[in-house]
């Protein structure tokens, strides 16, 4: 009995070695690789975490950096809306202001062209640049023709034609062309200028300006020629002459034949001094020449009307008469210069 027993108890050993044992290495096999994979989970976990708390700072950093422009924009807006109420409020007040003044005082315009505006839609502003334009005084004049062209600029009578000159240009109307010459023994205008100007091309004009009055005035006064020269613009309307007397000069005659006229204005140029009758003579050359360009003889009128400022000259007491005399004839106007016009 004890001898069966003791064999059945030596059997349970080795049915337990024998079925326990495999089975436990068995798992290891099998745990092992679980935790690697776990513990390489966990590591991903942690830098994950490193990575989002990384990007949580950067997401506090740009909120922080909103706030604040948030905040710069509200302080700018309030500072403009600032400005703008006070823009508003010291426009309000100026204009009360200019209110004030228009009513309180009003300075009293000088009409000095009475019924001798400055009109036309094409019109030709000419300057006399001559050597009489210096003065008044034929001793004056003398004197000064050979002096500096800094003093020739700033002698009284010359800066006086030029102050007129502009006041003619700033006065055209805003619908018309202009042309801007000067003239003594010779027409002057700026270079490649054919076609009319518009009056509203300030900057134009005002080149047209700086290049007819930088140079001081010389030599004689050849009105014919100017004017001849003057023959593509011959649409024109309305011409403004400025100038101090008789023409001193004339277009010498081509005819192998000539006329009395003709004759006599060859005998003049040929005088080494000019008196009154060859200005005379030239003088009808010009009224001649203009006729030729500007007359219509089927309306029998002037297409052109000439209109003269005439400044003082000493020693040619026939220029008033005969210019203005002239200029009615074409419907134009004629007046002498004030002593503070244009002021």
């Amino acid at each position: 009995m004890a001898c069966g027993l003791g064999a059945v108890a030596l059997m349970f050993i080795f049915v337990k070695e024998a079925t326990y044992s495999p089975l436990t290495e068995s798992f290891k096999d099998e745990i092992l690789p679980l935790e690697a994979q776990i513990e390489n989970i966990d590591d991903l976990i942690e830098s994950k975490t490193n990575e989002l708390s990384n990007v949580q700072k950067s997401i506090d950093n740009v909120s922080s950096e909103i706030n604040s422009a948030k905040l710069k924009t509200e302080i700018t807006n309030t500072v403009i809306d600032n400005l703008v109420d006070e823009n508003t409020n010291l426009t309000s007040v100026l204009e009360q202001l200019k209110k004030s003044a228009a009513t309180k005082y009003k300075p009293v315009k000088k009409i000095y062209i009475s019924g001798c505006n400055v009109e036309g839609k094409k019109i030709i502003l000419l300057i006399d640049s001559s050597e009489s334009m210096l003065h008044k005084e034929l001793v004056e004049i003398i004197r000064l023709s050979v002096q500096t062209d800094f003093i020739k600029q700033n002698t009284e009578k010359w800066k006086k034609a030029k102050q007129i000159y502009r006041w003619l240009v700033n006065n055209l109307p805003e619908d018309s062309e202009v042309i801007l010459a000067s003239f003594n023994k010779d027409l002057k205008i700026k270079p490649n200028t054919n076609d009319w100007i518009d009056s509203r091309n300030k900057i134009e004009i005002e080149g047209h300006l700086v290049h007819l009055l930088t140079e001081a005035p010389d030599h004689g006064t050849n009105l014919q020629l100017a004017f001849k020269k003057l023959e593509q613009w011959k649409d024109a309307d309305s011409i403004y002459l400025i100038t101090d007397g008789l023409p001193t000069q004339a277009i010498k005659p081509k005819s192998s034949t000539p006329s009395l006229k003709d004759g006599r204005i060859k005998g003049c140029l040929k005088e080494e001094l000019i008196d009154l009758e060859c200005r005379l003579n030239f003088f009808s050359a010009f009224k001649d020449t203009y006729k030729d360009i500007f007359y219509d003889a089927d309306r029998n009128t002037y297409n052109a009307k000439l209109n003269l400022i005439l400044l003082p000259l000493k020693g040619d007491p026939k220029a008033t008469f005969t210019y203005s005399l002239f200029s009615k004839q074409t419907g134009g106007c004629f007046l002498t210069s004030s002593k503070d016009w244009p002021s």
